[in-house]
């Protein structure tokens, strides 16, 4: 496993990490010590032994400016880390060295990259017995616009009554080309795609993605959530968010104005929670999030997929 060292991404590969380990994988983890750190102390709805079945490396962090954060920004990105992100391809002497020697002494290594670290792939693809596949994180309709496939995208999102959401203030123009740079590189250097979604979610997203010339030929697995879908608390009861959120009051008059901040954020929630119509809306997201859970559930698509994944790369 090789994250990209930014947060949800970190997450989202310690999450498949372990699954797969739960399964009897050998899971390796290389990343920035600290960052190591901070996915073990954040990470949710696992036991804290379920770690000491991983492998950890402590990637050597190469020096590169510090800036502090701007609160001032004027976009919602936090601009003082991009010289650690551009850092991050200068650890690939250290994963080429782990992976030689993995290779060394292994039947088969399969190389899980994220998106954002193709460089991966590059140094997998010189060794005879390894073979890489790219981790997407993001949801697979954003995916396709980076990928340069906006306009079927864009029909296929209108036809749901949608539209492509736009990037502006979310990222910078310096981690856009990065971004775009590792999305070129990667792209005959890996076997597959393992996507953090459901085919219940993005089931014609996906099938479109299949069709690009990039993608044919390449193995695909749907196999989100990959986070557990009722957390719960070290000693297996449920969160106590939750427990906090099942005492909640469905509707309340008297609390809104010390909780909301702007009208369209109190429009929305009058919407869900005061209104008839709400009613709706949560019957229809009560139905998606027990489809969701089903799809991680064993039997559940999801599952199929990620035991198909586990089947493929172990098979003799």
């Amino acid at each position: 496993m090789v994250p990209f060292p930014a947060q949800g991404h970190l997450n989202q590969l310690l999450h498949l990490a372990l699954n797969l380990s739960s399964h009897g994988l050998a899971v390796h983890y290389a990343a920035f010590a600290p960052h190591i750190q901070q996915a073990k102390s954040r990470l949710q709805g696992w036991p804290d032994s379920a770690l000491d079945n991983l492998h950890f490396h402590n990637l050597p962090i190469p020096s590169f400016s510090c800036p502090p954060p701007d609160p001032n920004s004027t976009i919602s990105f936090p601009l003082h880390l991009q010289p650690l992100f551009d850092a991050s391809e200068l650890v690939l002497p250290h994963i080429a060295s782990l992976l030689h020697s993995l290779s060394a002494t292994s039947r088969r290594i399969v190389v899980i990259f994220d998106r954002f670290v193709s460089f991966a792939a590059r140094e997998a693809a010189t060794l005879p017995n390894a073979e890489s596949y790219c981790f997407q994180c993001v949801p697979i309709s954003q995916d396709l616009v980076f990928l340069g496939h906006d306009g079927p995208t864009a029909d296929l999102l209108q036809s749901h009554g949608l539209t492509i959401p736009s990037l502006d203030g979310c990222i910078t123009e310096d981690f856009f080309a990065m971004m775009i740079g590792h999305y070129k590189m990667s792209g005959l250097e890996y076997s597959g795609i393992l996507m953090n979604t459901c085919r219940f979610i993005e089931g014609e997203f996906i099938d479109l993605l299949a069709q690009q010339p990039d993608f044919i030929g390449k193995r695909h697995f749907a196999i989100g959530p990959l986070n557990p879908t009722t957390p719960v608390r070290a000693n297996g009861q449920r969160h106590l968010s939750l427990e906090w959120l099942d005492d909640q009051p469905s509707r309340d008059w008297d609390r809104q104005n010390e909780i909301l901040l702007a009208g369209e954020i109190e429009e929305a929630i009058k919407r869900v929670m005061v209104y008839d119509s709400g009613d709706e809306i949560k019957q229809r997201t009560k139905k998606l999030g027990e489809d969701v859970m089903q799809a991680a559930a064993d039997g559940g698509s999801s599952n199929i997929e990620l035991l198909g994944f586990i089947a493929h790369v172990t098979r003799r």
